[in-house]
């Protein structure tokens, strides 16, 4: 190891697999492991799939058992690494609780304690946690050295009016950009015709992700025309109730749930429009991963503005008939994929510098 690299201990609060702050990590570590040493340290003993990825780097991944199961032994143990690890700084990004973990830091000597807003709200349903995690997110600043946010909206939340930074979610552009090759093997691997027009949509099966809003928007346009179909890429706990709804609205032949993948990509050549119904969200990278492929995208007013860097890209209420007058313009008005301006200010190479300078100021 280079002694004179400074140490990183990023905060998660749960596996490491293909969802929005996993992949975040991964893009912004993968471009600035050179210059630091990174290590990872996730609430759970859960494995996720990219774990290995981050290994493959060099990157030493660290778990505690979740607050809410053993919060003595959760206390001990994160102490325990942050002593033993000798860090310049702790990244955390684990919302209301960066109060919890950057207050640990603290108390361990650590200068540099960074809190990360990657949401526009509290994960839990729970109105008691709620009230809890309110009362504790009052407390970031107090041990917080820095405030950073994914999104304008992310951080008015989560720092009640205080003053933060903006780092934005960023993608590798060239992993993204429209494959005519690829789009055509993926479709025909997946069964989809020429004519199929997919609407297709990345992310946790949630009730916040609102799948269940594109299968009302995927029953009124089926009326339509018998070329609409709904490709969803995902894992959760709703996927039996996606499965429900699908049959009893008549439309399993029409909709397709893919397991995640590290080749998401391809899914995004396969789809003609991008689909985020969302209830609320920070700053979604399948946005951009969407846009920047060359999809026309439609968003719920869930979804900041921030994230729109295309003039493909409408938001809209969640009303059903309004989105589907909007997919029936866009399936009579099919966009040149390969000629779509995109907003260079999201690509992960120039973002991680900015990244790097907080780091090292």
């Amino acid at each position: 190891m280079n002694e004179s690299k400074k140490k990183v201990l990023m905060i998660t609060g749960g596996v490491l697999d293909y969802g929005g702050i996993t992949t975040w990590l991964f893009n912004y570590v993968s471009i600035l492991y050179c210059r630091f040493d990174f290590e990872i340290l996730c609430f759970g003993y859960g494995h996720g799939v990219r774990e290995k990825e981050f290994e493959e780097l060099g990157i030493m991944v660290h778990h505690v058992p979740y607050l809410r199961n053993n919060p003595l032994k959760n206390y001990a143990m994160i102490k325990q690494i942050m002593k033993a690890g000798d860090y310049d700084i702790v990244h955390s990004h684990i919302e209301a609780l960066n109060a919890y973990s950057l207050f640990l830091a603290y108390k361990c000597g650590i200068p540099k304690r960074i809190s990360h807003s990657h949401g526009t709200d509290h994960y839990s349903g729970n109105w008691i946690k709620r009230k809890v995690y309110d009362l504790i997110k009052k407390r970031i600043t107090e041990y917080a050295t820095v405030k950073l946010s994914c999104s304008q909206k992310a951080g008015e939340w989560l720092y009640n009016g205080k003053n933060f930074e903006l780092v934005p979610n960023c993608i590798d552009y060239k992993r993204f950009a429209f494959d005519k090759d690829v789009r055509e093997a993926i479709r025909h691997k997946n069964g989809f015709s020429d004519e199929a027009y997919i609407i297709g949509t990345v992310g946790h099966l949630s009730d916040i992700k609102n799948h269940i809003f594109l299968e009302d928007v995927l029953f009124n346009l089926s009326k339509k025309s018998s070329n609409y179909y709904l490709a969803i890429v995902g894992e959760g706990e709703n996927k039996k109730k996606i499965e429900q709804k699908a049959e009893s609205l008549f439309l399993c032949d029409r909709i397709a749930i893919f397991p995640p993948t590290p080749k998401v990509e391809q899914y995004y050549q396969m789809f003609d429009l991008y689909a985020l119904p969302s209830l609320h969200e920070g700053f979604p990278m399948t946005v951009l991963e969407a846009q920047v492929s060359g999809l026309p995208v439609l968003l719920s007013e869930g979804v900041p503005p921030d994230v729109m860097i295309s003039g493909n890209t409408d938001r809209l209420p969640l009303n059903v008939e309004q989105w589907v007058e909007i997919i029936e313009n866009r399936f009579n008005s099919r966009l040149d994929r390969e000629n779509v301006s995109i907003d260079q200010s999201y690509d992960i190479v120039n973002c991680a510098k900015d990244l790097e300078e907080i780091y090292l100021s």
